[in-house]
């Protein structure tokens, strides 16, 4: 199959690329409760919900390598997703936050609890 002219000349134009069309939501059906360093210490944090997840994202550097995981308290269930050498911390935490909503889709009439440690991707959200 002969490539496309351009491609031949320019081979970053035949390079899938990265775009996500932008989607707006307004109504957001949750709520965001950062509790303080002091309810940490003393244990008196509450985390209400029928479902309770926790989420990370992480980067090792001496191996060079991201991944997310996924706990579902509940379920005892553990997604464990290994990300390659070229994915950021914080794309490693939106990524494992993504995964734990998919995951939860079909829950229904049910209070979810998600905990996790990045306050940039909270903001993000």
């Amino acid at each position: 199959m002969a490539r496309p002219q351009l491609e031949r000349n320019a081979p970053l134009a035949g390079v899938r690329d990265d775009y996500i069309t932008p989607r707006y939501v307004f109504d957001k059906n949750y709520i965001v409760s950062i509790p303080g360093k002091n309810n940490w210490y003393n244990q008196i944090v509450h985390v209400p919900g029928d479902i309770v997840c926790f989420t990370d994202g992480w980067r090792l550097q001496s191996l060079r390598q991201a991944g997310a995981s996924v706990h579902n308290r509940t379920t005892g269930l553990d997604h464990i997703m290994p990300l390659g050498k070229y994915c950021t911390v914080f794309q490693a935490e939106v990524y494992a936050i993504l995964t734990c909503a998919k995951s939860l889709q079909s829950e229904q009439d049910a209070s979810i609890a998600v905990c996790f440690d990045s306050q940039a991707t909270l903001k993000a959200l």
